[in-house]
C-alpha cells in the first residue's frame, strides 16, 4: 500500500508573458513567453479523510475525491485533481502576487503549482518534464486550444524559446525589464482564437503569411536575446505587433497603449501581450513607463521556473 504523506507540501511558480508568437504557435510557428518576478505560491496540506478543499482569493471550495466536478472558478485545479487521482485528501491555499484578471498567466501558474505538488504527493521525483507533459494535458483538457507556451516558461523560468507542434523547447536565460499597461478589461483567450481563426478561414494564404512573419520576428528575437541586443529585440516588439494588429487583435484602446508607450523615454518597443482584444501591452526598456489613467506594472523576468519544498 502507498505510504501517505502526512506534511504540508509547497510550491510556487512563476506569472508569464508573451513576449511573440502569440496566435501563430497555434499553427507550427514559434513563441517566446517570459517567466517574470510575481509568483503564485501554493501549499497543499494532507488530510486524513478524501475531502479536498481549495482556498483562495477566488473563494473556497470543498469536495470529495470520492465524488466531485470540475467547476469554475477551479477549473484548472480541479482537472489537475480529477487527473493525478490522489489517494488522499487534502487543502490546497493559494497565494498570489498578481490578479488572475491580469495577463500574468494565472491559469500556468496555478496547473504548474498544483501538478507539481499532486506528483511530489504520489511520490513521483521533481522533473520538470514530467510536469510539462501533465500540466499541458490538464490546461488543453479546460481549454481545448492551448499552445502551452506559458506553462514551459512557468516551469524552466527564464525566457523559453517554444514550439507545440513540433514540440521544440529552448530555456533562454536573457533577463528584461518590461513595462506592462493593463487595459481595463479583456477578452477570453477563446473569444479571441475564434474570432482570428474566422479570418483566417476567409484569407488562409493571407494569414499564413502574417503567421511566418510573426515567426520570422520571433527567431530574430531570440537571436537578439542570446546576444543581448535590446535595440533590435524593441524594433522586433513593434513590427510583431503590426502583425498582431493585420490579425484582427488589436483595438483602439490597445493601439493608444501601445503608441503611448512607444513614445516614452527609454523604450524601444511595445506590443500586445496575449490574444488581444483587451488584457495588457507591454513595453521593453523602461520599468516606470506608465499611461495616466491604466493599471501600470514594473516587471522584470525571473529566471527560476517552478519551486517546490517538501
Amino acid at each position: 500500500m502507498k505510504r501517505h504523506v502526512n506534511h504540508p507540501l509547497k510550491a510556487s511558480a512563476p506569472g508569464t508573458l508573451m513576449l511573440m508568437g502569440e496566435h501563430a504557435v497555434l499553427h507550427g510557428k514559434h513563441a517566446l513567453c517570459a517567466a517574470v518576478q510575481q509568483r503564485m505560491e501554493v501549499t497543499l496540506t494532507p488530510r486524513s479523510d478524501r475531502q479536498v478543499i481549495i482556498q483562495s482569493a477566488l473563494g473556497d471550495y470543498e469536495g470529495c475525491l470520492n465524488d466531485f466536478e470540475v467547476c469554475k472558478p477551479y477549473t484548472f485545479a480541479l482537472e489537475a485533481i480529477k487527473r493525478a487521482k490522489p489517494q488522499q485528501g487534502f487543502q490546497l491555499s493559494v497565494r498570489s502576487d498578481f490578479s488572475s484578471t491580469i495577463g500574468f498567466g494565472s491559469s500556468a501558474a496555478i496547473t504548474v503549482s498544483i501538478v507539481s505538488l499532486l506528483r511530489a504527493l504520489a511520490g513521483k521525483p521533481f522533473d520538470r518534464a514530467g510536469i510539462l507533459n501533465d500540466a499541458l494535458e490538464v490546461v488543453r483538457a479546460v481549454q481545448g486550444t492551448a499552445s502551452g507556451s506559458d506553462v514551459a516558461a512557468a516551469i524552466y523560468g527564464g525566457i523559453v524559446y517554444y514550439r507545440a507542434n513540433p514540440m521544440s523547447l529552448e530555456p533562454l536565460r536573457a533577463q528584461l525589464s518590461l513595462s506592462v499597461c493593463y487595459a481595463g478589461y479583456k477578452t477570453p483567450t477563446p473569444e479571441v482564437i475564434a474570432k482570428i481563426e474566422a479570418g483566417r478561414r476567409d484569407l488562409p494564404q493571407h494569414f499564413e503569411h502574417i503567421f511566418s512573419l510573426m515567426d520570422a520576428c520571433t527567431h530574430d528575437a531570440a537571436k537578439a536575446l542570446r546576444s543581448g541586443d535590446l535595440l533590435t529585440l524593441g524594433k522586433l516588439f513593434s513590427l510583431h505587433h503590426g502583425c498582431q494588429s493585420a490579425l484582427g487583435c488589436s483595438d483602439e484602446t490597445l493601439e493608444f497603449l501601445v503608441h503611448q508607450l512607444r513614445n516614452q523615454s527609454g523604450i524601444y518597443g511595445s506590443k500586445i501581450s496575449g490574444s488581444g482584444l483587451g488584457d495588457c501591452v507591454i513595453a521593453l526598456g523602461n520599468p516606470q513607463a506608465s499611461v495616466a489613467g491604466y493599471d501600470h506594472f514594473p516587471v522584470k523576468t525571473d529566471p527560476e521556473g517552478v519551486r517546490l519544498e517538501s
